[in-house]
């Protein structure tokens, strides 16, 4: 999770809102230049219909009006980009490639507002959520942009508690029960090395489970520990198909999977954990949120609906 950036980046419709003042003059004196509009770091709901959502190939936060089914605002400064945790929260990291200035931020209805501040050398990214528990990895830079050192830490409040016996390339988690699981990257194999911890103990020394994996991805579901493998995500012999992002929810037991499919469109499944059968399919994809009787599929000039056994 080196400053991490989703390799396929779809050009999402985006509405570009454009102000126009006074009338047309016939005059020959030249207009004076218009100033391009400031970049838009991080996105608010500016209307009664806005929503905050997460366009998660362009790594962006957005407002959506659910009135007229389009993108009104984005994020879009120059190599910022936020980070999501791989189940649901309400927690982001945002920073940026090049110059750091990462946050932790949380997403409160139509605002976005800043849990805490990282110091000017430090990224922090996304690790693992569970319940109130919330784990992110902290990358030190020096003054070149090298990552010096990286670590795992919690969010306890609005500071960061750090657990020192961790290092490495740390690059996916998940909570299971009250244990972390992590993999860690070797940059001369290419393998992975996946790692346990008990997530109450921040003085622990990691476990090493497992070595040699070819992928890093860890998910939780169900109280079991689920490992990427090169078509999806396994627990056992229970396999689901996965290209790229992957997504369980536990209290509505569902499997969701985000790829891009045969025509260019982004594109959400959603199975029934247990059986593995598709209940809904969408594409053209903004975002979508998970309740306890639908999924609710926002996209680009319509807002579906995928109902629930």
């Amino acid at each position: 999770m080196n400053r991490p950036l989703i390799s396929v980046i779809l050009a999402a419709a985006a509405v570009t809102l454009i102000t126009v003042s006074g009338c047309t003059s016939q005059s020959s004196t030249p207009a004076a230049p218009q100033s391009s509009p400031p970049a838009v770091r991080l996105p608010a709901a500016t209307g009664e219909h806005q929503i905050i959502l997460f366009d998660r190939y362009s790594q962006r936060l957005l407002a959506y009006d659910t009135a007229t089914k389009t993108v009104v605002s984005k994020s879009d400064q120059d190599n910022y980009f936020q980070y999501e945790f791989p189940n649901p929260s309400e927690l982001y990291t945002a920073g940026s490639s090049l110059t750091n200035g990462f946050t932790i931020v949380k997403v409160d209805g139509g605002s976005v507002d800043t849990v805490v501040r990282a110091d000017s050398d430090q990224g922090l990214f996304p690790l693992a959520h569970a319940g109130t528990t919330s784990l992110f990895t902290s990358s030190r830079y020096d003054s070149s942009g090298a990552e010096k050192s990286r670590v795992i830490v919690r969010l306890e409040g609005s500071s960061l508690v750090t657990y020192p016996q961790t290092k490495g390339l740390i690059d996916s988690g998940a909570i299971v029960g009250s244990t972390l699981y992590y993999t860690t990257l070797d940059d001369d194999t290419e393998k992975y090395t996946l790692l346990s911890l008990p997530v109450a103990d921040a003085d622990a020394t990691p476990t090493v489970k497992e070595t040699g994996l070819a992928k890093g991805g860890v998910y939780s579901h169900a109280g079991r520990l689920y490992l990427a493998d090169a078509t999806g995500v396994t627990s056992g012999s229970d396999h689901f198909d996965c290209s790229d992002l992957c997504y369980f929810f536990d209290d509505e037991n569902l499997f969701a999977r985000v790829y891009v499919d045969k025509e260019s469109d982004l594109r959400l499944d959603v199975l029934d954990a247990t059986t593995h059968k598709i209940v809904g399919s969408e594409s053209g994809l903004v975002d979508f949120r998970v309740g306890p009787k639908a999924i609710t599929v926002y996209k680009n000039g319509d807002i579906a609906t995928i109902d629930l056994p």
